[in-house]
């Protein structure tokens, strides 16, 4: 554990969240402002590499440190402060489908001659996140159904999202 968090340490050093002045720690964001979001975002997709990498190599490496799940705090955060300023529909789904769609079925397409046998409807199922074909297609699915619940919820009439914890 102590081999992570020196990891952690020197992670969060050479992304710049803080820095070291007079041997006290400073911040040189605020917490949870924008830029401090996407620098955790940044370090928890390093964290997940990583640990693709090891488990690639039959290597348990930072997979206990959850780095999906923080790049999924740090991004549904960031949606609801986005939304705040003010939710248009449209382009959140474009953002959503240039970002996220376009680039998983390029490199599905791609794939797919190195896939032993996939029919059609399996792969119109892999690459729009309802029917994965690989072990690790489970977290595009899941952020896509919380793309939905956040659409569905951002819909609803001002005086009822205030209830959207309890809806998630």
């Amino acid at each position: 554990m102590g081999i992570c968090i020196i990891y952690l340490m020197i992670v969060l050093i050479a992304f710049g969240v803080f820095e070291l002045k007079n041997n006290k720690v400073c911040f040189k964001y605020e917490f949870m402002d924008k830029q401090f979001t996407k620098v955790m975002k940044g370090i928890a997709i390093t964290m997940v590499f990583f640990s693709h990498v090891g488990n690639a190599n039959n290597v348990r490496l930072f997979a206990p440190l959850g780095g999906g799940c923080n790049f999924l705090i740090s991004s549904g955060y960031g949606l609801n402060e986005s939304a705040k300023k003010g939710f248009q529909a449209k382009r959140f789904w474009i953002k959503r489908i240039t970002t996220v769609i376009v680039p998983y079925f390029l490199t599905r397409v791609i794939m797919v001659p190195f896939m032993s046998t996939i029919t059609f409807k399996a792969f119109l199922l892999d690459v729009f996140c309802l029917k994965p074909q690989y072990i690790l297609g489970w977290y595009l699915s899941y952020i896509m159904f919380w793309y939905i619940i956040f659409f569905m919820i951002q819909m609803l009439p001002g005086k009822y999202r205030k209830y959207d914890i309890i809806i998630c």
